[in-house]
């Protein structure tokens, strides 16, 4: 399969270049850091995800590690995504359906394990292993780097633990969540999906947080999609900030693990977590 052209399409926690081949367009993929467990999991369930009916980008050839980047081929899936950036009122109710649908099928299907790795973020609130003795480690790190922000998430920190999410979840179901269904990572045709791209951060959680996710602290017109077709405990909903916020806290612990190794923080990394904490609000 010799490609003939190549376009670069995303580049965001991963890089994505669309390929002409005598075949037809593929999709090569770069990986970020994921672990080769991390990657043989998503693969999987992208496989029966596809077995069960939904577009998504199945792995045709890879993955293939050369050095520390690995590499793979994916199907290609045409059409339009349903915005590049921020859908409006109309899109993300759109969304919020698409989403919806996206659930209803998934509770036909018995879920993976949980994605190596990863917990829900219901518990967002710690890191993942080290409990609060690693979470004081890199807050401290986070407060040499930069105090002011230090001290706005310890703000934030504080508040979150307040909404005693694990108590809230406790008897709620974990399933797949796609954990990250923003407008550019769906395909749509009048309004039936047609594609479902990128699932890094896909892994096992409770259904209210792909909505959280969907909503991305104060799109609340997805969330009136997502009811139109799919109904969700009114606890639930209250909390869907509070998701949102841990599933920041789920980033920021695994950012600043990864900055220790390194053995430096750039205050620059910071930037959108501070700017999604200033967005986020309760939904109404």
């Amino acid at each position: 399969m010799t490609p003939r052209a190549v376009r670069l399409l995303s580049r965001r926690l991963r890089a994505h270049w669309l390929a002409r081949t005598e075949s037809g367009l593929v999709v090569l993929r770069r990986y970020g850091d994921e672990t080769d467990g991390e990657i043989a999991w998503e693969d999987e369930v992208v496989a029966r995800l596809a077995a069960a009916g939904w577009p998504t980008p199945q792995l045709l050839a890879g993955p293939l590690r050369l050095g520390e980047v690995a590499w793979s081929l994916h199907v290609y899936l045409p059409g339009r995504v349903l915005s590049r950036g921020p859908a409006g009122p109309r899109g993300y109710r759109r969304l919020g359906r698409l989403l919806a649908e996206f659930h209803d099928a998934l509770a036909g299907l018995p879920p993976p394990g949980q994605r190596p790795g990863w917990v829900s973020v219901v518990d967002g609130a710690l890191p993942i292993g080290g409990g609060t003795a690693r979470r004081d480690e890199l807050l401290a790190l986070l407060e040499r780097a930069d105090s002011e922000v230090a001290r706005l998430v310890r703000r934030q920190l504080e508040a979150l633990e307040a909404r005693a999410l694990p108590e809230v979840f406790a008897a709620a179901p974990r399933q797949l969540v796609h954990g990250d269904p923003a407008p550019w990572n769906l395909k749509s045709v009048g309004g039936r999906c047609v594609g479902l791209l990128d699932f890094e951060l896909s892994h096992l959680d409770v259904a209210a947080a792909d909505l959280a996710f969907a909503r991305r602290g104060y799109h609340d017109a997805v969330v009136a999609g997502y009811l139109s077709q799919r109904p969700i405990d009114e606890r639930h909903l209250a909390q869907l900030d509070a998701l949102w916020t841990a599933g920041l806290f789920h980033g920021l612990w695994r950012m600043l693990a990864k900055a220790q190794a390194r053995g430096a923080l750039d205050p620059a990394d910071l930037a959108w977590h501070v700017q999604q904490f200033g967005k986020t609000r309760r939904y109404q």
